[in-house]
């Protein structure tokens, strides 16, 4: 286990559009390591609620195992509608690509991280072309989804989904297919590790396994005993077995990279 210095709000966009909550992040950097590992994550709440400090467990508990940990504000709706909860997702990836050497001293990539809507966004930049051309593609070295929403227009089918997508991406059945992430894979998609929670909702459980199923290379793993919720609250704390899935399927991904395997 390593130490963790600590690097609080941060911000990764200052242009036209800066938000003074919205466009921060805090860094969570393992000490006493000479680890290359980068991870940046973002957080759940149907594009609408949610915040950084949610989350800093999870910084903590992956920086304790070596991994450098970004975890990100962005802009929530109904302020905001896609894309841009997009577009700052792309601003903090493209953040680290110039900023987290100067804390990590890593210029080989990152992964990925997020949680049910966060899971989206993740999945979505990493394999939507119009992100993509903002990011080199080997930069994103792999991808982690939690509970995640791959299929909006699926999900349009449910009371639950007809409840929360209307106010983040309007009400264009165009706009829904083109911000689904099972719409967009490709052969040149990053690896991707898909979690879902035993006590999801169905809907959830079967967009995972289909978008497992038609993502190239992919880990599907099934979370015993946990719900929507509790898979990410209680992540790197007693009897979670999502970190240590996550933090082997980093590990795969940055020696896979350097040719140790």
């Amino acid at each position: 286990m390593h130490s963790v210095t600590t690097y609080k709000d941060l911000s990764y966009y200052t242009g036209s559009e800066y938000h003074h909550k919205k466009h921060l992040l805090d860094l969570y950097i393992p000490q006493d390591t000479d680890t290359r590992a980068m991870l940046l994550f973002v957080h759940g709440g149907a594009w609408s609620i949610g915040d950084k400090s949610m989350h800093e467990h999870v910084g903590r508990a992956l920086a304790r195992k070596g991994i450098g940990t970004a975890v990100i504000n962005y802009r929530l709706s109904p302020e905001v509608l896609y894309p841009d909860h997009c577009i700052d997702v792309t601003r903090a990836i493209q953040w680290s690509m110039n900023e987290a050497p100067h804390y990590i001293g890593t210029t080989e990539g990152i992964c990925l991280m997020g949680h049910s809507a966060g899971a989206h966004l993740v999945a979505l930049v990493s394999l939507h072309p119009e992100y993509r051309k903002h990011i080199p593609i080997k930069f994103i070295k792999g991808v982690v989804c939690i509970s995640g929403i791959f299929d909006i227009p699926a999900l349009m089918n449910t009371s639950f989904g007809r409840s929360i997508i209307p106010p983040a991406f309007g009400k264009n059945p165009h706009t829904w297919k083109d911000a689904s992430p099972v719409y967009h894979v490709s052969g040149k998609s990053p690896p991707f590790l898909v979690m879902v929670a035993e006590k999801d909702p169905v809907i959830l459980k079967a967009q995972s396994l289909r978008f497992h199923d038609v993502v190239p290379f992919s880990r599907h793993y099934i979370l015993p005993g946990r719900n929507h919720f509790n898979s990410i609250h209680k992540f790197g704390k007693r009897g979670d077995t999502a970190a240590s899935q996550v933090v082997t399927f980093i590990d795969d991904q940055y020696r896979v990279s350097s040719g140790s395997l």
